[in-house]
């Protein structure tokens, strides 16, 4: 199999050596010219790229720049895997769905992978889940591409993956040093998202009601390259056997439009 990987940054270069272990051939273009990873054939321009016809596709720029390239990826029909989030707007988003139609699409929605996450059984109704994100903005590349809530997509992705669609959001609050977000979801379950901005030990967690406690997500090396191997080894089986992903264009989008709902609601 071949996949074509567009962006050589930290993510995509993570993916080509994932690619690699999988035993797939990775082609790539990186649009800032940076040097291509070893293992992997490099091409000077997208169209070069594509006339390499890989079977599938990996877009791991920067998040304004997703849609210029994901249009022009789709136009091949192969499977497009794209990084998280979809776009940078969900106007942008919207429209990367509409055009793949029924095409095999996968955000990298990656903490449905992670082991912790997937031992994690979701609480009563009666309860509320909070999902916690304590970052550090200033470590964070993407924060001129859209609100604060997007460095919380995986919160958002996790609420959504587990609890369903967003009925209300209760209250929305964003200060200086991070803000929250309680929604109810049309299961009738409570749910909240948690995010620190000015974190010194950056972690990603759980908090539930009953019974009380906070569980933090382990995120060693060897946790995280499992789940990034595990998504990949998901997206791979789903190109090969020509089934939907379980996190297509349309969660991609859903997380994107709960962000915007409560960034209009601060």
């Amino acid at each position: 199999m071949k996949v074509g990987v567009v962006g050589c940054g930290s993510i995509g270069r993570r993916h080509v050596w994932n690619l690699l272990i999988h035993g797939v051939e990775p082609h790539v273009y990186d649009l800032a010219g940076g040097t291509p990873p070893l293992g992997a054939r490099a091409h000077k321009t997208l169209t070069s790229l594509m006339r390499s016809t890989p079977d599938a596709w990996m877009v791991c720029t920067p998040w304004d720049q997703h849609e210029q390239v994901v249009l022009q990826v789709l136009e091949t029909q192969a499977p497009v895997f794209v990084e998280k989030p979809l776009s940078h707007s969900a106007a942008s988003a919207r429209a990367l769905a509409e055009r793949a139609g029924n095409q095999i699409t996968m955000v990298a929605c990656n903490m449905r992978f992670h082991r912790d996450v997937q031992g994690f059984f979701v609480q009563p109704a009666s309860a509320i889940t909070v999902w916690r994100c304590d970052t550090n903005m200033e470590w964070w590349p993407g924060r001129a591409y859209g609100p604060p809530w997007l460095e919380c997509i995986h919160e958002v992705d996790l609420a959504l993956y587990r609890h369903g669609a967003v009925e209300s959001i209760e209250s929305a609050q964003m200060t200086d040093v991070g803000g929250h977000i309680i929604m109810r979801h049309t299961s009738g379950v409570r749910s909240a998202i948690s995010l620190r901005v000015d974190a010194d030990d950056p972690q990603r967690g759980v908090w539930t009601a009953e019974p009380p406690r906070y569980r933090a997500w382990d995120m060693s090396p060897t946790m995280g390259e499992a789940m990034y191997r595990d998504m990949l080894s998901h997206f791979l089986y789903c190109v090969e056997t020509e089934i939907q992903t379980c996190c297509p264009f349309s969660d991609g989008v859903a997380a994107i439009e709960l962000v915007e709902r409560a960034a209009g609601a601060v």
